[in-house]
């Protein structure tokens, strides 16, 4: 089984399509997931107290969640793969690494906004501390418009002429 682990907002279906080529080249099923957390600095308390009503209850984030999920298996199950999904809650990266642990994938895939620089370094990399803490092969999926490393590059070239 592979687990497919998606930022419903970013590069979803770009990430299932690759996940399913990887899942019929090597004859696995696909568990799709996404993480559903409060939004930073809103407590538990104040969300279930009714304040902050701009914000979506987390009953309602976890239902488009699973009604997205559902939606981009669709392509997968008529490929004829096998295909749960699964609402994790908590902050992405634990409730990914917990999933690991939980269901036990031959594989990780994960798919990455490609940012760089401050904006990077103020919203962080999920993909990139996925792939430092997970004990298990991560392919990334390269969101639209990203470019790749320069070292990614290099690398592939090399293997290039390698061959």
């Amino acid at each position: 089984m592979l687990l497919v682990a998606l930022d419903i907002e970013g590069c979803a279906s770009l990430v299932v399509e690759q996940a399913q080529v990887l899942a019929l080249a090597l004859g696995e099923s696909l568990t799709l997931c996404t993480a559903v957390d409060l939004p930073p600095g809103l407590s538990v308390d104040a969300h279930l107290a009714g304040f902050e009503p701009e914000r979506p209850p987390l009953a309602l984030l976890e239902k488009e969640a699973k009604a997205a999920l559902e939606s981009l298996s669709t392509s997968a199950r008529a490929a004829g793969i096998s295909v749960r999904t699964q609402v994790l809650d908590g902050p992405p990266v634990e409730a990914v690494l917990a999933a690991v642990d939980t269901f036990q994938p031959r594989m990780l895939v994960v798919g990455t906004h490609g940012r760089r620089g401050l904006e990077r370094f103020f919203l962080g990399s999920v993909a990139e501390r996925i792939i430092r803490e997970s004990t298990l092969p991560v392919l990334v999926v390269p969101g639209p418009g990203t470019e790749p490393h320069p070292s990614a590059l290099r690398m592939a070239l090399s293997a290039e002429g390698d061959g």
